[in-house]
């Protein structure tokens, strides 16, 4: 079969189309599987390790906070000193606890929680003054609840109760579960 030259220029024609459309270009071979590629990323390492850094130093300054704030003690060896504290705080603002009741050792993460119930009975103005004395104070003890009632008609005498918190970094001995089935010398 005879081609004539114009058949055959149209045949080149549409390989050199055909080599074109399917041959990726070299441009987009250098920045598709390199170049730019390469560079987004680099940049996206250096931030992530700046991002890296500044958590790393977030986390240290957090850490000295829960160390500031956490009481290195057994947490059931807490409850004689937490009385000393409290009372300290309550006489300093005029007011007596009339109840003081550690509750039960809680495990949480990184330690235990003892949960206290404080209950004073006092003018109001000088029970607002003992919450204030307390936040000053007693930067290691977390007010979960305060609760307020008037006792009665006609004076400005309430009773207040709290709910607090310590948290210690020390295991709860009494959360471990013991071999025969005896908790802090009682049969469960």
């Amino acid at each position: 079969m005879k081609t004539s030259m114009r058949e055959r220029k149209l045949v080149a024609l549409c390989v050199v189309v055909v080599a074109f459309i399917g041959v990726p270009s070299v441009r987009q071979i250098r920045v598709g599987s390199g170049g730019a590629d390469i560079a987004d990323l680099g940049s996206t390492l250096n931030r992530s390790r700046q991002a890296a850094t500044r958590l790393r130093k977030e986390i240290a300054v957090l850490d000295a906070d829960a160390r500031r704030l956490t009481w290195r003690e057994d947490p059931e060896a807490l409850p004689p000193a937490l009385l000393k504290a409290l009372d300290a705080a309550a006489s300093g603002a005029g007011v007596t606890l009339t109840s003081f009741r550690p509750g039960r050792v809680q495990t949480v993460p990184g330690g235990s929680k003892l949960p206290i119930t404080v209950q004073v009975r006092a003018p109001f103005p000088k029970a607002a003054g003992f919450l204030q004395r307390l936040q000053d104070t007693q930067e290691r003890v977390a007010l979960e609840r305060v609760q307020i009632a008037a006792t009665e008609a006609g004076t400005d005498v309430v009773a207040m109760e709290l709910r607090l918190a310590v948290y210690s970094a020390a295991r709860a001995q009494a959360a471990k579960p013991q071999e025969d089935g005896k908790r802090d010398g009682r049969t469960s």
